[in-house]
């Protein structure tokens, strides 16, 4: 019963308006699930957060659901993400963010992925935001509790600005995710991404992230999350460094 009201919640939060937090790179790594079950599984996770950016302080709910279904040939992962902003004493739901992703599965080290990706932020001036792209996940470490993974995928971009024309281009998506699942209850995650536009080495966006998840003996858990990222063009106006400082309450079905 607990778990049927919570995906109601989840659902409810969802149909508010589309989803997510100010930032250009949208990492992908923290949504996968390492050693899923056969079948379908999930999270639902809701946040409190406080952001500055532009100068400006926001306080920011969120919510956010990911879905995964497994097979041992491949994983469809499906992520919607919401979040509410209170900026100057008024109530935004400002960004928006879905993506879908195939992964094959299999023994080997090296593992095909293609995805799908629509993004809406208004707080970095982007309109509206669609990538698609394909290339294979490399893992180079794993053990029982962690991994060490490298990505490379080439993807197209399509993005509309308020004050720009509509921009066509072509990047590649290179990360690195290390997972440090040794500590029991307390598993560290680090995870950095490079986008550079093919035609132009010089636009290119940079992403660092860093997390602590406390791990209850439920399936409830916490996490607190760092990130820092930078946009070498970004649309005018927008500050080019973004930094952000999560706290977030994580149900796992």
């Amino acid at each position: 019963m607990n778990k049927i009201i919570l995906l109601i919640i989840s659902a409810l939060i969802t149909a508010i308006g589309l989803p997510i937090q100010a930032q250009q790179i949208v990492n992908m790594e923290g949504r996968r699930f390492e050693n899923p079950k056969l079948g379908w599984q999930g999270t639902a996770e809701f946040g409190a957060n406080f952001i500055q950016v532009n100068q400006n302080n926001i306080n920011q709910l969120s919510n956010r659901l990911f879905v995964v279904h497994h097979t041992n040939k491949r994983n469809l992962l499906f992520v919607n993400d919401v979040t509410l902003v209170q900026s100057d004493n008024q109530n935004l739901v400002n960004n928006a963010f879905q993506h879908f992703r195939y992964i094959k599965q299999g023994d080997s080290t090296v593992f095909p992925e293609a995805f799908v990706q629509v993004q809406f932020n208004q707080q970095l001036d982007i309109s509206l935001r669609v990538l698609s792209g394909a290339g294979f996940r490399f893992r180079l470490y794993k053990s029982e509790k962690s991994f060490f993974y490298i990505g490379n995928v080439l993807m197209y971009e399509y993005e509309q600005n308020p004050e720009l024309d509509a921009q066509n281009n072509m990047r590649l998506s290179s990360y690195a995710s290390l997972d440090f699942g040794d500590f029991d209850r307390i598993p560290v995650t680090f995870v950095g991404y490079l986008q550079p536009r093919i035609n132009n080495i010089n636009d290119y966006r940079v992403s660092v992230e860093a997390s602590v998840l406390f791990k209850s003996k439920s399936k409830f858990s916490f996490r607190m999350m760092a990130r820092y990222a930078y946009d070498a063009f970004p649309p005018p106006g927008i500050n080019p460094f973004f930094g952000s400082f999560s706290n977030s309450l994580l149900y796992q079905f």
